[in-house]
């Protein structure tokens, strides 16, 4: 896992200093990591070899890594966070975290986890699940992420319902870093349309 972060963050340095980067890279810590003592100065230390700022970086971490230990948690996020690092909850609503917790963690989004995408335009109840989820995101202050989009139909209700970030197979699968520079998303959601189908 941690030649994989080192590689993200050289990556991240070749395309800014190419003038080529655009937003954050997200790099996901899976729950060992992120319970790790040294991740915090392993990160820090990235972030002076490659000489760039922590700022460039989203950090995405589950809900049940949040969990395990919450107190560990609180504190491995502040520290994150005075290196610059933005912070994403991660397949959120699968974990078994309190609503409380939104306003402790230092959280910058949410990332809506693509089992309530699925079924979203055929099922009321994940529509306004998601909703819910939406609106309180934006009420905290919290940018929100739709993952697992598949479908157009899927994108238009989320966009209708204020989600303007979303991601999944409907715009790219997954691709190799020499393919990232030629991906051309041509994709767009047409405010005209009157229905999602």
């Amino acid at each position: 896992t941690k030649v994989l972060v080192q590689q993200a963050f050289k990556q991240t340095k070749i395309w800014y200093e190419q003038g080529k980067l655009e937003g954050r890279i997200a790099i996901n810590l899976s729950a060992v990591h992120f319970q790790q003592a040294s991740l915090i100065e392993d990160l820090a230390h990235y972030l002076s070899i490659f000489n760039i700022s922590g700022r460039h970086f989203e950090l995405e971490i589950t809900e049940s890594a949040m969990m395990q230990d919450p107190e560990f948690a609180l504190n491995q996020m502040n520290k994150l966070k005075t290196l610059g690092f933005s912070i994403a909850l991660d397949d959120f609503g699968t974990g078994h975290s309190s609503l409380s917790y939104l306003k402790k963690f230092p959280i910058d989004t949410l990332k809506i986890d693509r089992s309530f995408i699925i079924d979203i335009t055929t099922s009321e109840q994940d529509r306004n699940i998601t909703s819910t989820i939406i609106r309180l995101a934006k009420y905290l202050n919290i940018s929100v992420v739709s993952e697992g989009v598949e479908t157009y139909a899927q994108a238009y209700l989320l966009h209708v319902m204020g989600c303007n970030v979303v991601q999944g197979y409907y715009f790219s699968a997954p691709v190799a870093v020499q393919e990232i520079e030629n991906l051309k998303i041509t994709k767009k959601i047409k405010l005209s349309d009157q229905k999602a189908g």
